[in-house]
């Protein structure tokens, strides 16, 4: 064998030999999951009208010297990887991965790849798609309907948090039966009405405004409600705990006491027209004006008088009123209105 030979084969040996050594020191590299293995391993969850979790093993041959991560986009083109937005993901100790997407666009679809990198190599999934929720509100039966107001509620299809949702939602109402966004007033959250007319029927309905990615706001509206505002009135309840001498008496008015700048009982000897102005005339009868001494804790509603050092055996009329601030015309003016005269 001539020298020539030998020193060929020499390199020969050396190459193969460096090459095995390779093989067997370096991990190897990662390889992107089989279109079949990402469906089984591959998860969307926790979707919402502006968020989704994407978990599962994005890579086999994954170690912690790799990267792993998603592209996204709401355009499905072979660019993704590219121009879509990349996130990188969680690595899980037992080789899972995790991503968390927020801010998303409601009842939009998005697709996505998962990538897994190794010494400056990227290998890319197919591309898959999932579709964030559509939010929407049902419109509430109204509570605490008195004369100047009520209190709406909307009940969402899905809980929803605070700055999350790229959109608003909440109730419009009007007195007319069209309640659309152009001819409607929106009610301030937490949507307690006031300062409305009393004896009015009027119309609300809750909505959802999705803002779109080409800024456009869509809106999804819930079913259109009513309710009747009842006349202001001053009702005289009956007398409570009537002894020798004391007695509870009372009254309920049907507007908030802050819209009521006097409010409380007259007591009288004689069964007559009482008023606010028979106080402090001469009379032959004693008329007594009485200031409340307990309330209703919800801020309308009942309210009581207890006088004292009253006659044994004598007969006692009385009769709860209330002065009420409301508007008139574009003035508020003060008003006075009166229940039944009772006795004990």
């Amino acid at each position: 064998m001539s020298i020539r030979k030998l020193f060929s084969l020499a390199i020969i040996a050396t190459v193969v030999f460096s090459v095995s050594r390779c093989a067997v020191d370096d991990s190897p590299a990662p390889q992107p999951v089989t279109p079949d293995d990402t469906t089984a391993l591959v998860k969307v969850t926790g979707i919402t009208p502006y968020s989704a979790v994407i978990s599962g093993v994005f890579g086999s041959g994954v170690d912690s010297g790799s990267v792993a991560g998603i592209h996204f986009s709401m355009q499905n083109t072979k660019y993704i990887n590219t121009t879509g937005t990349e996130v990188k993901a969680i690595n899980q100790e037992d080789g899972h991965n995790c991503v968390k997407l927020d801010g998303l666009y409601a009842d939009t679809t998005y697709y996505f790849t998962t990538y897994v990198e190794h010494d400056g190599v990227r290998h890319n999934s197919e591309i898959y798609s999932f579709r964030t929720h559509r939010l929407t509100a049902e419109t509430d039966s109204a509570t605490n309907v008195y004369a100047f107001g009520a209190r709406l509620g909307l009940t969402l299809s899905e809980p929803v948090e605070a700055g999350a949702f790229r959109g608003s939602y909440g109730i419009y109402y009007s007195l007319h039966d069209r309640v659309i966004r152009e001819q409607s007033t929106l009610c301030a959250a937490p949507y307690n009405l006031s300062s409305l007319r009393p004896n009015q029927t009027y119309y609300y309905r809750a909505f959802v405004m999705m803002r779109t990615a080409n800024l456009r706001e869509v809106y999804i509206w819930g079913r259109v409600r009513s309710f009747h505002t009842p006349p202001i009135g001053v009702k005289t309840n009956a007398p409570q705990s009537v002894t020798s001498y004391s007695a509870k008496l009372g009254g309920n008015v049907n507007v908030m006491f802050t819209d009521v700048q006097d409010m409380g009982v007259l007591l009288f000897e004689r069964n007559r027209n009482v008023t606010l102005d028979s106080v402090g005339v001469e009379s032959d009868q004693k008329i007594t004006k009485l200031s409340p001494t307990s309330v209703d804790s919800c801020g309308m509603g009942e309210f009581y008088v207890t006088p004292k050092e009253l006659s044994a055996d004598k007969r006692y009329f009385f009769r709860a009123f209330a002065v009420v601030k409301e508007k008139v015309g574009n003035k508020l003016q003060d008003k006075e209105y009166y229940g039944d005269i009772l006795d004990f």
